[in-house]
């Protein structure tokens, strides 16, 4: 299956706004960008990923830019309605899991995307869904405490 040039370039324009958005609104209003001696801003990790999805997606609208020089834009794909719709599902997901996680933990919502994401992928193994539900979010709330010392939701 071949993704339209298209949707790419509309991916990457949503992206790029995006990530103006994170620069420029979102981490500058709710990181603290002050340090103190020896330390590293909090706002550094956000923002250079902000800047680097930013970059990707320059470049995924440049390179499928060049592609829709050479097409024909009356030849659209036909999995546009599909990529749409699985588009609009992560979406869906992703609006839930930030609403559910200040509500439940990142505990047991971690927990039930592991189980989620093994069920949509038809993911046979029932004992490795349940130990990856299980101990996978308590090793990593454990880790990020160690070594960043910061508690997770």
């Amino acid at each position: 299956m071949t993704i339209s040039p298209i949707l790419n370039v509309a991916v990457g324009i949503i992206l790029a706004a995006l990530s103006f958005w994170l620069i420029f609104a979102l981490i500058p209003n709710n990181i603290n960008q002050l340090s103190s001696e020896n330390d590293i801003s909090p706002s550094l990790f956000p923002t250079l990923s902000a800047w680097f999805l930013l970059g990707l997606s320059s470049v995924l609208i440049t390179l499928n830019g060049f592609k829709l020089r050479n097409r024909d834009s009356r030849n659209l794909d036909k999995a546009f309605i599909l990529i749409l719709l699985e588009a609009i599902i992560c979406l869906i997901t992703a609006a839930a899991i930030y609403l559910l996680l200040p509500l439940a933990g990142f505990l047991i919502v971690s927990g039930a995307l592991i189980v989620l994401i093994a069920l949509v992928t038809r993911y046979k193994n029932y004992w490795m869904i349940g130990a990856l539900a299980l101990f996978m979010p308590l090793v990593t709330s454990q880790v990020v405490w160690i070594v960043f010392q910061v508690n997770l939701p």
